[in-house]
């Protein structure tokens, strides 16, 4: 009896194993290059930048990366807010990033006033590219309140 029972057991994991194993590579598979196009294509951050003298901080955070992938072609989309600015100035760069080489910065934003705004860029050539924020001092460091929001398209 049972030898019975465990036999029906292994007979039953078996089967189970086999429908879910048929399925369920496949989804895996298309769930992480879903998820992995979504993360190389989008971004966003929310932040508040204060420096100083020698003191710096930052608080917020970030959805997505700040690393894109670009065909070439495409094109960026920066939009960003500016919701308060107390001191000094955002700066946005995007940088294309090369192998063995040093970035190069492809355009750089310096916004001195509150409020949104967008640019966009062409893509030059396929591969990585990188999005940076912060902060640029104005002769008395920086204190500036933003939010970001990037994607390739």
């Amino acid at each position: 009896m049972q030898f019975e029972f465990e036999q029906q057991q292994i007979v039953w994991a078996s089967f189970w194993h086999s429908r879910v194993r048929r399925w369920a590579t496949p989804l895996l598979v298309i769930a992480v290059v879903g998820l992995g196009y979504v993360c190389l294509t989008r971004g966003s951050e929310s932040c508040r930048i204060q420096f100083q003298g020698f003191s710096h901080s930052s608080t917020g955070g970030s959805l997505g990366g700040n690393t894109l992938f670009g065909l070439e072609g495409q094109t960026i989309t920066v939009n960003y807010d500016v919701t308060e600015l107390q001191r000094g100035r955002l700066q946005i760069r995007v940088l294309q990033n090369r192998l063995a080489d040093i970035p190069i910065v492809l355009r750089r934003l310096t916004i001195n006033r509150e409020g949104p705004g967008h640019f966009q860029l062409k893509v030059p050539a396929t591969g990585f590219y990188e999005i940076e924020c912060d902060g640029s001092p104005g002769g008395n460091g920086y204190d500036v309140t933003y939010s970001a929001s990037w994607a390739v398209g």
